[in-house]
């Protein structure tokens, strides 16, 4: 299979990835991609969602309940969407096949799966309201409640506005105090 030009950005930065996700536990640029793929994706994620692909984003919250976020709709990209958004299909698929093998190579270790992976799309708007939770909770802890059993998650900001957006992460050795990171487009 031909390696697109975006796998090979991934490579290239797979060691900085590597440490930024060693050292700080989170990796952040605003240039992985650059403009086109920015647009294509956006394009392909607008289409989504006049085919009425996205439905209410629920997640699973720190007491194991279920709860909808105000504002928030998601999308779990599919392979019949492909004509749809083939741009964000390629785009993802590439991300979560590329990226595990050069984290794992650069860590000298199998600690990310290559084979294992979701994608999925969540558009807010105006007062949407993306409260702390917990991603993928499929599997309880020694208590009974869902823990993350996402090793790696990316996120990629499509919108229009002039800052990129914002992000709050609980890194599990910190003191309680979540990390507040900006993000500029």
């Amino acid at each position: 299979m031909r390696r697109r030009w975006y796998s090979v950005l991934l490579e290239q930065r797979g060691s900085e990835i590597a440490r930024c996700l060693e050292t700080r536990g989170y990796f952040i640029t605003s240039s992985l991609l650059g403009g086109d793929a920015w647009r294509d994706m956006r394009s392909d994620a607008e289409r989504m969602r006049s085919m009425n692909r996205f439905g209410p984003s629920v997640s699973v919250g720190d007491d194991g309940k279920p709860f909808a976020k105000h504002g928030v709709f998601s999308c779990e990209l599919e392979a019949t969407d492909i004509d749809a958004a083939p741009h964000l299909l390629n785009y993802t698929r590439d991300l979560v096949t590329t990226l595990p093998r050069v984290l794992n190579e650069s860590w000298q270790a199998q600690l990310v799966s290559e084979t294992v992976y979701g994608t999925k799309l969540a558009s807010s708007g105006p007062g949407a309201e993306y409260p702390a939770h917990v991603d993928n909770a499929c599997v309880c802890d020694s208590t009974g409640l869902p823990h993350d059993t996402r090793w790696i998650t990316c996120i990629y900001y499509m919108n229009h506005a002039p800052k990129g957006g914002q992000l709050r992460l609980w890194l599990p050795d910190d003191d309680d105090d979540d990390d507040e990171i900006t993000m500029n487009k």
